[in-house]
């Protein structure tokens, strides 16, 4: 694994929280803690932000990322998936600057609070197993097995063995460790992205995170509860 592209995905717009990207959090742009923590990750050959936002371009080149190329439009809107962006990416390098990593490791900006070291160790854990993918997850708080789906006020389970509040099944079926994608890293060969047309696969392996790394930031809630982490974090450092 020589060529490893760092590829952070940052547009400018957002419904729930607008312009998250460049909000300041803890004296930096959103985006500018993920910059600092890849470009600390030097297993990585180039990082690059892919944007369609002139203001998340200029912060990104001034916290030491390159921006080669703008985002087309069409790929900065809400139904615009991270696959089309990051073909996109990899398709404008190819062509434009004949740069063909053999990996790209997709890094949201809204997860600022992933570190070099998680980069890292999805690097470390793609070369130790030669695996297709590396994904970061963490545990769940919610056990699919206690899941129900609402049709007005009546509940259902989403599986035909969900456990029922009381049931003796619970504690059997809770005992078994439940992980959601958390959207901090997805580390995948070129070939088998541009093949397979997916960051995953069945054989795609999970580098596990703490949950208080793998927040993301989706709302204003989530930022202060990030920034809440974050300012402990900092005093910790400097105490």
């Amino acid at each position: 694994m020589t060529n490893i592209l760092g590829l952070i995905t940052a547009r400018g717009g957002s419904k729930e929280l607008p312009r998250k990207n460049v909000l300041d959090l803890c004296g930096k742009p959103v985006i500018g803690w993920s910059i600092e923590s890849a470009l600390a990750c030097k297993q990585l050959d180039r990082l690059i932000v892919t944007t369609e936002d002139e203001e998340i371009a200029a912060l990104s080149v001034e916290y030491g990322a390159e921006v080669p190329f703008r985002r087309p439009s069409s790929l900065a809107t809400d139904d615009a998936s991270h696959l089309s962006v990051v073909l996109h990416a990899l398709d404008w390098l190819s062509k434009n600057e004949s740069y063909n990593p053999s990996h790209v490791v997709l890094l949201q900006p809204t997860s600022p609070l992933r570190s070099a070291k998680d980069i890292q160790a999805a690097i470390y854990l793609s070369q130790k197993e030669k695996a297709e993918s590396v994904v970061s997850v963490c545990q769940s708080h919610h056990h699919p097995s206690l899941m129900y789906r609402k049709k007005g006020n009546v509940l259902f389970p989403f599986f035909s063995d969900v456990a029922k509040p009381g049931d003796s099944k619970v504690r059997r079926q809770a005992q078994a460790t439940a992980y959601f994608v958390n959207g901090a890293i997805y580390l995948t060969e070129v070939d088998h992205l541009r093949d397979k047309q997916t960051f995953m696969s069945d054989c795609s392996l999970a580098l596990e995170m703490d949950v208080d790394r793998s927040l993301q930031i989706d709302s204003m809630l989530d930022f202060r509860v990030i920034e809440a982490i974050m300012e402990e974090n900092l005093a910790n450092e400097s105490g």
